[in-house]
């Protein structure tokens, strides 16, 4: 007679914390499934300290009438967890409108209402991490840019339970308690995007004095604030992002015991004439990234323990260059890691300019867009007279324009004009990796640099196809080092139906030059070089 096996249910085993902790990696989709296997899977997902509303299946947000269904499955979710409590609620709600749907403003407001109506549910049983992006896209223009607002619930930040909270609501507007009679925030972690704020100031208050155990604070895209003024003695990673179009008068971060700061502030210089304001008081800063414009007000302060700084900087409008030059060179001279583009170089450190040392630099990078043309030369050399201490060098393209070629003025400087420099760092130099593309200027340099280098451990050299024919010189090159020299071509990929989205993205690959054939490098070692 056969044997007859029986299924065991070992999930149902589990204690309860560890049950929980394998459902909150799943959508609510998924946890629903679950919960039909056995009773107590569904107390499991009734109990759940972590509910994910997001990654619904296409078929079910489709048309107006599969979402309303869809929301009504999920507010008797909420109905029958009743206030059990919730510690992680994550809500990420994209689905697309089209041309043939019907009363899409309606449509779009009940959208808004429904996930509002969560968040205060959330509220109701203590939520302590809120997530919600909505972005939900309109196929007018017109709604796409504006839409229509919401006023999303103050009691958010009133919530005592609450520590990190994510919005990114386009259609959200709020205004922040008041802070002289609003209770202390347990916020640890708050990051706002694309939301309206009515009261930049009264916001920025609330955060400088009811926040007073936020550690990390970012905002992307907000609206309504002109005036970002923090002021924050717990504060330790501060990030903003602002294109051009958002007209930011004041932007001023202190702290002591800030070390991260990322700024990508663009702006119309046309619009404003350059009167903007960036201060920071950082005196314990270590990471510095800054990608935008130059100010002719700026203060960056004492930053004596700062580690990394990459910037990314235009002048426009800049009225004492040199002054504002010397004050930012003046801030990050403690730096040990300087990554910058190739505008930035010849702004900084441009002929005629003389910049204060840069006498902890130890690791550099340059990303140059193009080529490295005479202009760019006579940046760089300001710029190694700078860097004394200098052990690792990188010159090479972004990875978003990996044959930008051509162009003039490209070969005005060989070997000989390197070698009358007598730079100080090259004696220190051990690894480098440099980009040869139109011209002979970077490939002089490579040259220079590996004749020259004593202490050299290992030098990458990328090429483009038709800069191939200086292989056999740069292997010839008389070496003052046992240097091992790579020789890498960079050329266009082929793209096929297997190519992955992040290999198209690249577009191109790195081959390794050999004596009697190329191999193709790993993606990995590929990006450890560029």
């Amino acid at each position: 007679m056969a044997e007859i096996q029986v299924a065991i249910d070992r999930f149902s085993e589990l204690p309860p914390e560890i049950a929980h902790h394998i459902l909150s990696f799943l959508p609510i989709a998924d946890v629903t499934r679950v919960s039909s296997l056995s009773n107590r899977c569904s107390r499991l997902h009734l109990s759940n300290p972590t509910v994910n509303f997001h990654s619904f299946p296409s078929e079910s947000t489709l048309t107006f009438q599969k979402r309303l269904k869809l929301w009504n499955s999920l507010d008797r979710f909420l109905v029958q967890r009743r206030n059990n409590k919730v510690k992680s609620f994550f809500i990420y709600w994209n689905p697309e409108y089209h041309f043939a749907e019907t009363e899409i403003e309606c449509h779009s407001v009940l959208e808004k209402r429904r996930i509002l109506g969560w968040i205060r549910n959330a509220l109701r049983c203590n939520v302590e991490k809120l997530t919600v992006f909505f972005r939900t896209e309109m196929p007018t223009v017109g709604h796409y840019l504006h839409g229509n607002n919401a006023d999303f619930p103050s009691s958010v930040f009133l919530c005592e339970s609450l520590r990190h909270l994510t919005l990114h609501m386009k259609s959200a507007t709020f205004e922040a308690p008041s802070f002289s009679t609003s209770p202390t925030s347990n916020l640890v972690y708050l990051n706002l995007g694309h939301v309206t704020i009515k009261d930049d100031k009264g916001f920025c208050k609330w955060v400088s004095y009811c926040c007073r155990f936020i550690k990390d604070l970012r905002l992307e895209q907000v609206y309504g604030l002109e005036d970002i003024t923090i002021e924050s003695s717990s504060l330790e990673s501060f990030s903003v992002r602002f294109p051009c179009y958002f007209d930011i008068d004041r932007l001023a971060i202190s702290g002591d015991r800030i070390k991260d700061i990322d700024i990508n502030w663009e702006y119309d210089p046309t619009r404003n004439n350059n009167t903007s304001v960036l201060y920071i008081s950082a005196p314990n800063l270590k990471y510095l990234k800054w990608y935008g414009n130059m100010l002719n007000h700026q203060h960056l302060g004492e930053m004596h323990r700062l580690e990394q700084v990459e910037i990314s900087l235009s002048s426009y409008h800049v009225n004492d260059l040199d002054r504002v030059c010397e004050q930012l060179l003046r801030s990050i001279s403690s730096v040990k890691y300087l990554r910058l583009d190739q505008v930035t170089a010849k702004t900084v450190f441009r002929e005629g300019f003389t910049p204060a040392p840069l006498g902890n630099v130890c690791y550099l990078r340059m990303w140059i867009w193009c080529n490295i043309d005479d202009k760019l030369v006579a940046a760089m050399t300001s710029l190694f007279r700078a860097v004394p201490k200098l052990t690792t060098l990188a010159v090479s393209s972004y990875p978003e324009f990996p044959f930008h070629g051509g162009g003039t003025n490209l070969s005005g400087f060989d070997k000989g004009y390197w070698e009358l420099q007598r730079f100080d760092f090259v004696s220190n130099l051990e690894q480098v990796t440099m980009e040869v593309t139109s011209g002979s200027n970077g490939y002089e340099l490579a040259k220079y640099l590996l004749e020259h280098a004593c202490n050299l451990k290992m030098m990458w050299v990328i090429t483009t196809p038709d800069q191939s024919n200086l292989v056999p010189e740069i292997s010839r090159s008389n070496r003052t080092s046992n240097a091992t020299v790579v020789i890498l071509e960079k050329r266009r990929r082929n793209r096929t139906s297997s190519t992955t989205p992040d290999q198209s993205s690249v577009g191109y690959e790195l081959v390794k030059f050999t004596a009697s054939s190329s191999c193709l490098m790993t993606k990995s070692h590929v990006e450890m070089i560029v």
